[in-house]
């Protein structure tokens, strides 16, 4: 079994990377941006290396690439590294601008009434009326909707 050494795209600290353990058949290698699991939450994070041992007891699993090929080439990771230690960041924060187009994506969380039922607007405010009727219009609202 493998371990991938992972940047993580959440404040951590500067230097800080995570261990996960690398599925079978999932042929990963350093630059590949990935998706693991961070506490409740899934995020990207850009593999940094590749042990065959690791020091945590138990690791959860990368969950998977989010592109194929590597976004970051040796000298990618090494800038990164540098850009982290002299600028204080995190390590996938210093990689940001390297990333391909559209490589860094954060999820959207997004509310909705359970499959079938009709939000009663029955003793609610005027805004919760409102996103009320637009969850039964529309089926679901983004929280970046909800905060406008």
């Amino acid at each position: 079994m493998f371990f991938a050494e992972v940047a993580v795209d959440a404040p951590v600290g500067h230097d800080r990377t995570f261990t996960y353990s690398v599925p079978n058949g999932l042929d990963l290698r350093p630059g590949h941006l990935v998706r693991v699991p961070f506490g409740p939450r899934r995020i990207q994070g850009i593999v940094t290396a590749l042990t065959e041992h690791s020091q945590i007891m138990e690791t959860r699993d990368v969950l998977g690439f989010v592109f194929e090929d590597e976004v970051l080439d040796e000298t990618g990771l090494i800038l990164a590294q540098w850009i982290s230690e002299y600028y204080m960041c995190s390590r996938f924060e210093a990689a940001v601008a390297m990333l391909p187009p559209g490589g860094r994506t954060r999820p959207r969380t997004y509310y909705a009434s359970k499959e079938g039922q009709v939000v009663k607007v029955e003793e609610m405010n005027g805004l919760q009326t409102r996103i009320a009727d637009y969850i039964n219009k529309h089926g679901r609202i983004s929280e970046d909707r909800l905060v406008r």
